[in-house]
């Protein structure tokens, strides 16, 4: 589990399209399945507002309200597990070969929101926007490494899954 986390975090290092991104959401990340796709710019979208919710209070030093911020780290976490659950039922339809690696990818992924939930509670700003960073990151490099690949898998099995 240790190899496949460093193993993305390379990626991450050495992807230059990931590192300059500034958007939530880039075209280039389709993937060509409509549902996938929408989801993925949800995801993006949930997280550039848990960023923008965390930056304007860093810079106003207003205390933004408690319970929003705890909603949207809660929301974020549910959509994500139903997200990874919608790729895993598309992978397990179409007998995807490598379905238990890209399982531990998305293991590997919830734990890191829980590790960002512990950094929430300790209001660390600093460490906050490193683990959006990170988050977003993440990602990206998950859905144009993994997710394209067992969208090439479906591609050859089934196209009515396809736009």
């Amino acid at each position: 589990m240790k190899q496949l986390f460093y193993r993305t975090i390379n990626k991450m290092k050495k992807n230059e399209k990931i590192n300059k991104v500034n958007e939530p959401w880039s075209d280039y990340l389709s993937l060509g399945i409509r549902s996938v796709d929408m989801q993925h710019k949800r995801f993006f979208m949930m997280l550039d507002d848990l960023r923008k919710n965390f930056t304007e209070s860093q810079k106003t030093g207003d205390i933004i309200n408690e319970d929003l911020k705890n909603q949207m780290l809660s929301d974020l976490e549910d959509y994500t597990v139903y997200h990874f659950r919608t790729e895993e039922n598309l992978m397990h339809d179409s007998n995807y070969p490598d379905i238990e690696i890209h399982i531990q990818q998305h293991n590997l992924f919830i734990k890191k929101l829980a590790e960002f939930r512990t950094a929430y509670k300790f209001q660390s700003q600093v460490l906050m926007e490193q683990m959006i960073g990170f988050l977003g990151k993440w990602f990206l490099v998950h859905i144009s490494d993994y997710d394209k690949k067992y969208v090439e898998h479906i591609k050859q099995r089934d196209t009515s899954k396809l736009n």
